[in-house]
């Protein structure tokens, strides 16, 4: 799930390995239609490191939003009227070759000539020459021939109409809002597709090497005790567009909020509750009027005249 190139990759070695019975029993249709889908998977597993890279990570991540959400959804609906108008044009154009063959005096003589329609002569083929229609490539005189043209035309219409005008085009902009969320959350995503890279890649390392190698990258946060147990923890640099001038504003904003907040909490509650409440870790303090101080395992009674005096 968190690597699908590397799946990919896995999928191509186990390809290629079965294709060594194939060569050695001279099974060579086997062998080479294993190769077929080996060698792609094989270049895919440059995408498992481009994810790594910040100019090409979120266009990596783009990639699989799209596949496993957009297309997704798109081969469902697609499907359903692919199969649906592959059965009517089967029907109506199956005998297209036949027609071709006709004498000339003949009413129903079909007048393509220079090859053989054989388009819609199985339901196999009359899905694939749908598919490749709704791609725009396609023979309208080959409908002449069809069983009702009229009826066949209006149909091819209609087809083109839902494929590639509506369908097609809602694809492209279920796209165009994958790409407009995933740029808009780039730096996210990208550190998101490096770590994921360096939690598939310690999966694969024995415990023993992997250890050894957080040892040199964490840092140590206390001292060993007597058990011979130490806490390490991670550096994280935290980068920012913001000026010295815009961190200094919001530090001194952040710093007036907390004492209006601190002013607030002594009036409601004295002087006492408020040392308290400011020096416990588990508190929620909040300004508006009548708020309610939470604390987890103590209930603050509500302010009294000689509180607030």
């Amino acid at each position: 799930k968190t690597a699908p190139a590397k799946i990919v990759f896995l999928g191509a070695n186990i390809c290629i390995l079965i294709c060594v019975p194939f060569r050695i029993s001279g099974n060579v249709q086997v062998e080479e239609a294993l190769l077929v889908f080996s060698l792609p998977g094989s270049w895919i597993f440059f995408l498992f490191f481009a994810r790594s890279a910040k100019l090409t990570g979120p266009f990596v991540q783009m990639i699989y939003s799209m596949i496993a959400g957009d297309m997704i959804r798109f081969a469902i609906i697609s499907a359903i009227f692919l199969v649906s108008f592959s059965q009517v044009f089967y029907f109506l154009g199956k005998d297209m070759h036949v027609k071709q063959e006709l004498n000339p005096l003949n009413p129903d003589y079909c007048e393509v000539k220079g090859y053989d329609i054989f388009t819609y002569s199985s339901f196999l083929e009359t899905f694939i020459t749908l598919f490749r229609a709704s791609m725009g490539g396609y023979d309208y005189e080959e409908f002449s021939c069809a069983n009702y043209e009229v009826l066949t035309k209006i149909l091819f219409v209609l087809y083109m109409f839902i494929m590639p005008i509506m369908l097609i085009n809602i694809l492209i902009a279920m796209m165009g809002n994958t790409y407009t969320t995933v740029i808009a959350q780039a730096e996210k995503a990208w550190r998101q597709q490096y770590a994921q890279i360096v939690m598939v890649l310690e999966r694969s390392v024995k415990k023993e090497k992997l250890a050894a190698c957080q040892l040199e990258y964490s840092i140590r946060l206390n001292e060993a005790n007597d058990a011979g147990m130490e806490i390490r923890g991670l550096m994280v640099i935290k980068q920012t567009k913001k000026t010295r001038a815009r961190q200094r504003k919001q530090a001194i904003t952040n710093w007036k909020t907390i004492g209006r907040k601190v002013i607030h909490t002594v009036e409601r509650l004295g002087v006492d509750y408020a040392q308290e409440l400011l020096h416990s870790y588990n508190c929620l303090i909040d300004e508006p009027a009548g708020a309610v101080i939470l604390r987890r395992d103590t209930v603050f009674p509500p302010p009294t005249r000689s509180m607030v005096s």
